[in-house]
């Protein structure tokens, strides 16, 4: 599979939590970048905290947020590298890494024989693992291909072990290039990993000069810059009096769901919308999350891919029903597990106390050691990339989930020679409800969705109307409905827009609302979103908006759309790095009809990300509407190269040939858009106009998919009955017509060839009234009002 394939899975995008940086500075500034620089903006650095809470400090600066990032040092490798690997096959060269003098040295020999250094200057992690960075061309620093595995005390192939996961049934999950942008600090990584960072990203060299304050997660990510607070303690101090005002972003005023945003600002598969966020904000202001549309979960929610943790935690009944907890009730606010050494349930005590008091009858497993925790059935470890991730839904196990989605289960987890029927039998005996139903009948529903069926919606609408609380399940459902044709999903749609209390959830039905853009009330409903209280509703809804022109709407709401259009627009270069950020304002300005400024976004975010296959189709597309057919065909072909299979591509180049009259070749392509899509109705479609004129068979065998697979296109049914006609079928000629008919009553040339065929069988009544019909179609010239009073009058002589 060709890497390109990237743009199928979500990227986590990196968010600002903190700005440029003040005095006492301890900074990593690139060769390119001065220490005077970096400018003064109330940050004092973490050891200026350390005069007054020394215990705080001496907490968190071992801890793996204040470890989060570290420079290589004579002393780290020496302490933490008790050994380095000989020649390693990466790729299509071997690796190997050295101690020269206190610099840790990636040498790679090609195949022949020739040696490049790398020198690691950064590490990242230490808790599981300790991944390594160099500076490369331009600013980027990358991880370099080897890491260090602590439990084993082993180096291995760091990108082979993280997979990713695309979902395609013709591509398979695909380990990344060692140099791939997803490894690139300055793209995916640094927000998490250093505190107060600026990157001074230049577009036009491509090129980075970063700079932060400190590496890991400082005090200030977490309770804002404390110069003011310093100077507030100080005057307080000199005074003799009580501090009043503490100039400081303090976690006693948080509640559950501020404290959870402020963690999830890093420990969250997200996109940002905003550059910058800080502790206490509400997530969903700054942030859109990643649910289980994204094949990196498994369909019943667990985590396959590097998910991190805001969604799993989401899924917990435990949250759903707002139990007074959030992740500072379990963690130390520099990442410690309160519970890891002692009082191992405590956790659970408040809510489940019959449970942990009776340890052994309710887990069917001794009170003592591992089986005794609460946390090993329902949080229970799995690995990814080799990181130890504890599974935060904190559903019991299900092991029917496993047989059905692979997924893991915490009894086969443990029981590792044991098989997952066994335990599902095992589950069964000691529970007679039947606890997993609910999730197996969701994630089918979840699989189903993925491979766009939606027979199952009318059951699926009655679950979420039951289950307001399920938000990931229900969230993960709409967001997929983008490829349900079953018009029940509208009155689903509007309801959970109107009436579901979490944002992300209505969020995504504004989002599917707004691409019904032939019906009225959808515009009228996109305005009505941006009163929303939270910026994710509001931004969805601006997103569809861009599709009307502003002269389209009253005064009042003109100015409100217009001021929604331009924070939009500016949201999508808070990451000016990011090819995705270019390719999806390259789609804004599309829906603006501004075709020139979306095709140099695409073409900025094909330079970006040379591999990327979908800035090149909507470029191909944006230029054959700019009438430049030649790069058109150019751009076309370079996507269809790096992926020859791939449909949008295939569809845009079928279409393109076409318009300059390349039959043949169009009918190759639209064929392969049918090998990947069986569904693709316009496909189809323009497949049975080709062969309509040779192939009669051809021709009502393609109509005919394309009318089953998009019937509410009046198009499509008019040309199969056309076929059907031709091919002496006049009965199912003339249903095919009445369902167009039913679905759209103004498709005048409908009721005008029923009028002909009950004309043609001397039915004139029949004919009459089709006619009649036609005349009621909103908008009907009066050039066709005549012709039809015509032939109204010529029938009724007959």
């Amino acid at each position: 599979m060709s890497k390109n394939s990237i743009a199928r899975y979500f990227i986590m995008a990196p968010v600002v939590l903190g700005l440029v940086f003040g005095t006492l500075l301890f900074f990593h500034a690139c060769k390119s970048v001065k220490k005077e620089d970096v400018t003064d903006d109330g940050y004092a650095g973490s050891e200026s905290c350390k005069e007054c809470h020394e215990r705080f400090y001496k907490l968190w600066e071992p801890s793996h947020h204040g470890k989060a990032m570290q420079p290589i040092t004579p002393e780290f490798i020496t302490k933490n590298l008790p050994h380095f690997p000989e020649w390693t096959p990466v790729e299509n060269v071997q690796f190997r890494i050295v101690n020269k003098k206190g610099k840790l040295i990636y040498e790679e020999q090609d195949k022949d024989g020739n040696v490049t250094d790398y020198e690691a200057v950064y590490s990242m992690g230490g808790k599981n693992i300790y991944y390594f960075m160099t500076e490369l061309e331009r600013g980027k620093l990358q991880t370099l291909p080897l890491a260090f595995d602590i439990n084993k005390s082993e180096w291995y192939n760091a990108q082979e072990s993280g997979m990713r996961h695309f979902g395609d049934s013709d591509l398979e999950d695909e380990a990344l290039p060692w140099k791939h942008y997803m490894y690139t600090f300055n793209t995916t990584c640094h927000d998490c990993h250093v505190s107060q960072m600026t990157k001074n990203y230049d577009l036009n060299t491509d090129s980075y000069h970063l700079i932060w304050k400190e590496p890991g997660i400082n005090c200030e990510a977490c309770h804002g810059p404390s110069k003011d607070h310093i100077r507030l303690c100080r005057e307080a101090e000199a005074k003799g009096e009580e501090l009043e005002e503490l100039g400081l972003i303090s976690w006693r005023t948080f509640d559950h769901h501020q404290s959870d945003a402020t963690c999830s600002a890093c420990h969250a598969k997200m996109s940002p919308l905003t550059a910058k966020f800080m502790a206490g904000e509400k997530f969903y202001d700054h942030y859109n999350l990643v649910t289980l549309e994204n094949v990196d979960y498994y369909p019943d929610g667990r985590d396959l891919g590097e998910n991190y943790t805001y969604t799993s935690w989401s899924q917990s009944p435990c949250i759903q029903e707002g139990a007074d907890m959030d992740c500072v009730t379990c963690h130390t606010s520099s990442g410690r597990y309160r519970f890891a050494k002692k009082d191992f349930n405590n956790a659970c005590m408040p809510c489940h106390k019959d449970k942990v008091q009776n340890i052994s009858e309710h887990s069917h497993h001794p009170a003592e050691g591992e089986a005794g925790k609460c946390v090993s059935c329902h949080m229970p470890k799995t690995d990814f990339a080799r990181m130890k991730r504890s599974d935060h839904s904190m559903r019991p196990p299900m092991p029917r989930a496993s047989i059905e989605f692979g997924s893991p289960n915490a009894c086969t987890i443990c029981h590792t020679d044991k098989s997952d029927e066994w335990a599902d039998k095992e589950v069964r005996k000691w529970h007679k409800d039947d606890y997993q139903a609910e999730t197996i009948m969701v994630g089918r529903w979840i699989k189903e969705g993925r491979d766009g069926e939606w027979k199952h919606l009318p059951e699926m609408i009655k679950w979420i109307k039951a289950n307001p609380k399920k938000e990931i399940f229900i969230n993960s459902l709409v967001r997929m409905m983008n490829t349900c044709n079953d018009a029940k999903k509208w009155d689903l749609l509007y309801y959970l827009f109107e009436n579901h209390p979490s944002a992300l959830v209505r969020s995504s039905a504004i989002s599917q609302i707004g691409m019904d853009r032939e019906n009225p009330k959808t515009k009228k409903l996109l305005v009505e979103a941006l009163n929303d209280s939270l910026r994710l509703v509001r931004r969805m809804a601006t997103s569809s908006l861009a599709y009307y022109p502003l002269n389209t709407f009253n005064a009042l709401d003109r100015e409100k759309v217009r001021e929604n259009l331009v924070e939009y627009e500016n949201s999508m270069v808070i990451r000016p790095d990011d090819w995705i950020a270019h390719y999806n304002l390259g789609n804004f300005y599309s829906q603006k009809g501004m075709h020139q400024k979306a095709l140099e976004e695409y073409k900025m975010s094909s330079k970006l990300f040379e591999d990327a296959v979908v800035p090149l189709v909507n470029g191909g597309y944006t230029s054959a509407v700019l009438g430049d057919y030649a790069q058109a065909e150019s751009m076309l072909k370079k996507a269809l190269a790096m992926e020859p299979s791939n449909e949008a591509a295939n569809l845009n180049y079928a279409l393109l040939l076409g318009e300059q009259g390349r039959t043949n070749e169009a009918k190759s392509c639209y064929e392969k858009v049918l090998s990947a899509n069986n569904e693709s109705a316009v496909a189809a479609f323009n497949l049975a106009v080709i062969y309509g004129q040779k192939d009669l068979s051809k021709a009502l065998k393609y109509s005919k998919q394309a009318f089953k697979h998009a019937n509410n296109n009046p198009k499509y049914g008019y040309t199969y009955a056309f076929y059907l006609l031709q091919d002496g079928d006049r009965k199912v000629a003339i249903s095919v017509l009445m369902q167009v008919v039913n679905v759209d009553p103004n498709y005048l040339d409908a009721w005008v060839f029923l009028g002909q065929m009950y004309e043609q069988e001397k039915n004139y009544t029949k004919a009459i009234e089709a006619c009649q019909k036609a005349l009621q179609v909103e908008g009907l010239p009066d050039r066709a009002r005549q012709g039809l009073q015509q032939k109204i009058m010529m029938l009724k002589s007959k």
